[in-house]
């Protein structure tokens, strides 16, 4: 979570969050990623006076598990463990980490998924091909 101490209306505050794959002896204050571990980024703008960047969810005692999901609860600078955030981290624990993969989604659908490029024609569902129309394309009734 993010308290932004100096909170001015309408300013909003680039910043840059990460997820990195380290196993830190000592994870504290001041602690430093290596750069050539880094697995994720994504570019933000917090213009919110609290918000929450992601989950770090521990799955059976040995994997953790990153979820970015920048979303904007509270309303003070400083977070608080009162009602509103008790539901609302229930809430986003419960959304982020029960949600359903999209392979796995399109696997009960029908489609066959593959890690490898096929040969002959092919829908190519990769994240960097995937888009809007895409999706409409394949959800949408085909005239004949």
């Amino acid at each position: 979570m993010v308290n932004y101490y100096n909170f001015q209306a309408k300013d909003e505050v680039d910043c840059k969050i990460l997820a990195a794959h380290e196993s830190p002896k000592i994870f504290g204050n001041n602690y430093m990623v290596d750069v050539n571990n880094i697995i994720a980024e994504a570019n933000i703008k917090i213009s919110k006076k609290q918000t929450v960047l992601g989950l770090i969810v521990k799955i059976n005692d040995e994997e953790n598990r990153v979820y970015f999901s920048n979303v904007s609860v509270g309303n003070s600078i400083t977070s608080s463990r009162n009602v509103q955030s008790i539901h609302t981290r229930k809430y986003l624990i419960g959304s982020t980490v029960n949600s359903i993969d999209f392979r796995n989604i399109l696997s009960m659908a029908g489609a066959i998924v593959v890690d490898q490029i096929p040969e002959g024609e092919f829908e190519d569902l990769s994240p960097e091909m995937l888009t809007k129309e895409t999706l409409i394309d394949l959800i949408s009734p085909t005239l004949r």
